[in-house]
C-alpha cells in the first residue's frame, strides 16, 4: 500500500516534506470517528507539508492513537514511507485503508498553507488506515492543490462475473458525513 508521495518518489519526482503542529490534542469529531475513539479523547496529531520544486503541493493533517504517537520521533514524521515507518517503529502493519476523494474550495487557512488564493479548487483525500481486524491506526486528511495533482484509478472485472467490478465498497458519500478539512 502506498500513498501519492511514495508514488512520486518512485517516479523520481523530487519532493520535500516538513512537519509542524506536532503534539497531543483532543480528537476532533471526524478524527475520533475515524480512529473509533470518543470525541475529545487525546490523539497524536501533526501537519505534514509536501513541496515539489519549491512550490507547495499538499498538506496532510494526520491523527494517530496516542500509543502509536508516543513511539515516533520527529524524524519518523517526515519519513517518505510513513506507513512503513509505522510498521517498523510501532509494530503495526497497515493491511487496508478506506479513502474518500472529493473536490472542495480552499478556505483562508488552507489557502495560506498551500500558497494559493482562498476559493481555489482542491482535491481532498480522507484516509483511514487499518491493521488486523480493521483496527484503525491512522486517520488523515490530505489537501492537494487542484492545479498540481490528479488521480488515476484503474478497475478490473472479477473473473467470476463479467458485470462485477473489483471494488471493496461502492456508493457516494452520505449527505450527513462532514467534508474533510485540514483544520479538523
Amino acid at each position: 500500500m502506498t500513498c501519492l508521495l511514495e508514488d512520486m518518489i518512485t517516479l523520481g519526482i523530487p519532493a520535500e516534506t516538513s512537519v509542524s503542529e506536532v503534539g497531543f490534542v483532543p480528537a476532533p469529531p471526524v478524527a475520533a470517528k475515524g480512529l473509533a475513539l470518543p470525541p475529545g479523547e487525546e490523539v497524536f496529531a501533526f501537519l505534514r507539508a509536501v513541496t515539489i520544486e519549491g512550490k507547495p503541493f499538499s498538506v496532510t493533517r494526520v491523527f494517530l492513537p496516542p500509543a502509536i504517537g508516543r513511539k515516533l520521533t520527529p524524524k519518523d514524521l517526515t519519513a517518505q514511507h510513513f506507513l512503513r515507518t509505522l510498521s517498523r517503529k510501532c509494530g503495526v502493519e497497515v493491511l487496508e485503508a478506506d479513502q474518500v476523494i472529493e473536490a472542495m474550495m480552499a478556505d483562508t487557512s488552507q489557502a495560506h498553507l498551500l500558497g494559493i488564493n482562498a476559493g481555489t479548487a482542491l482535491l481532498s483525500v480522507t484516509r483511514t488506515a487499518y491493521a488486523r481486524r480493521r483496527q484503525p491506526i491512522e486517520h488523515g486528511v490530505t489537501l492537494y492543490r487542484g492545479d498540481r495533482a490528479r488521480f488515476f484509478i484503474s478497475q478490473r472485472q472479477r473473473a467470476a462475473r463479467s458485470d462485477e467490478w473489483v471494488l471493496a465498497t461502492r456508493g457516494a458519500r452520505g449527505v450527513d458525513e462532514p467534508r474533510a478539512a485540514t483544520s479538523q
